[in-house]
């Protein structure tokens, strides 16, 4: 059974034996959150909540990077002594995009972990021996990446097919972990005021998994309202542009992003990136491939498709046009017979999979429609038409050009820049 309700108050007082007060006047109004999703797991004994709060590293200030990242870090080892004993746990993973806070817990214990996890987002003392164990665990990870090849790539990457869906103050290319620099002197209050403005509950988006026979989710029934949806974006400022950059590397690598239109439900959007993922990754690799990854990302309202592969650089412009090929035939016809039944069994499997973490349900983008719609949603022709409505595709290749020419050239290079 899955329901939306738009206050999480509702259900911290139903859970928790409370009478239900005015969101308005309640002292419980702090409480409330913009969407709240539930859905029921018979058999559960844990109830899990996933807090989804619009601010990330992007909107880190100019001369603090990492500043959400390591705060981030800082509250889940202080939660490790708030929930350990109550046997639970708390992750807390900050994106470029958003921040997610994820609660585990038994359901027995939920008062208890509840008022905790509100303490540890909005009042508790941060802890200062704490700050310190993760910011020199942090620098150890920054040294160790410092000067890696794939990080300068992305760097490239995210600005060539980002950088049209976000405000000009922020830069896509800006690590969400925070620079050496940055990391070394990010301060106590600096964290404490950082946290004010992240982990405020009546921006965040949530969802609460419980066994049916949680108090919350009898009650909940009666009180649906529908989620309140992202704005849209601006899908007029796209434009296709194929940049080619010469470094003096061993390896290339090839993005290739194509941004998803608004009304795309989540479910089509998942299937198209899975069936080229399928397309892109044979059994039986092709010798120079070293690796293709086809994922979804989100930059302000916008959603993008997007393909990186790391290559031998004299199949680099081969793997290029094998990428786009594939895409255009996604888009001529539609997908029917058995190829079309095995890829949707792959993808359900797949995703059931990921499912078994109750976390990964707000990463899969919600609750999951009846079966009749996820039939339709998941159906050859409207994959080929999602994929034929995509417009021209912004190109990244990036690695040593010479070596490229002297591979099977089936595209031409263009015009190279050479920094």
């Amino acid at each position: 059974m899955s329901l939306n309700l738009r206050t999480l108050s509702l259900a911290v007082a139903l859970l928790s034996g409370l009478p239900i007060l005015s969101p308005v006047r309640s002292l419980e109004a702090q409480t409330q959150v913009q969407t709240l999703h539930v859905e029921t797991r018979p058999g559960a004994r844990m109830t899990t909540l996933t807090l989804v709060f619009p601010e990330g590293a992007r909107t880190d200030p100019a001369d603090q990077s990492g500043v959400t990242f390591l705060l981030g870090r800082t509250l889940e080892a202080q939660a490790e002594a708030a929930l350990l004993p109550l046997g639970g746990s708390l992750t807390i993973r900050v994106e470029k995009q958003d921040s997610r806070v994820t609660l585990t817990i038994p359901t027995h214990q939920w008062t208890v972990a509840w008022s905790r996890l509100r303490g540890l987002l909005a009042s508790d003392s941060l802890s200062g021996a704490l700050l310190e164990r993760e910011r020199a665990r942090r620098l150890e990870e920054l040294l160790f990446q410092q000067g890696a090849p794939v990080h300068t790539f992305l760097a490239q990457w995210h600005r060539h097919a980002l950088a049209w869906a976000l405000p000009v103050e922020q830069d896509p290319a800006r690590p969400a972990g925070g620079s050496l620099e940055d990391i070394r002197r990010l301060t106590l209050p600096a964290l404490e005021a950082r946290r004010r403005q992240v982990f405020r509950l009546d921006a965040a988006q949530a969802l609460l998994i419980a066994p049916p026979d949680a108090p919350a989710i009898r009650a909940i029934e009666e009180s649906v309202q529908d989620p309140i949806r992202p704005a849209p974006s601006a899908a007029g400022g796209w434009e296709a542009e194929r940049l080619v950059v010469n470094r003096d590397l061993t390896s290339s690598w090839i993005g290739v992003a194509w941004p998803i239109p608004d009304e795309v439900h989540w479910v089509t959007a998942r299937f198209l990136a899975h069936r080229l993922h399928e397309m892109l990754n044979p059994t039986l690799p092709e010798p120079g491939i070293y690796r293709t990854e086809v994922t979804l990302m989100r930059a302000g309202a916008a959603t993008l498709l997007t393909v990186v592969a790391t290559v031998d650089p004299g199949v680099t412009l081969r793997r290029e046009r094998q990428i786009l090929d594939a895409m255009a035939l996604l888009a001529a016809e539609p997908l029917q017979g058995l190829t079309l039944d095995f890829s949707q069994r792959r993808w359900k499997s797949a995703l059931a999979l990921r499912r078994m973490e109750p976390s990964a349900e707000a990463d899969e983008g919600g609750i999951l429609p009846d079966p009749e719609a996820l039939s339709a949603l998941l159906s050859g022709t409207r994959l080929r038409d999602l994929a034929a409505g995509l417009p021209a595709a912004r190109i990244l290749i990036y690695g040593p050009v010479p070596m490229m020419a002297a591979g099977p050239a089936l595209l031409t290079l263009g015009p190279v820049l050479d920094p």
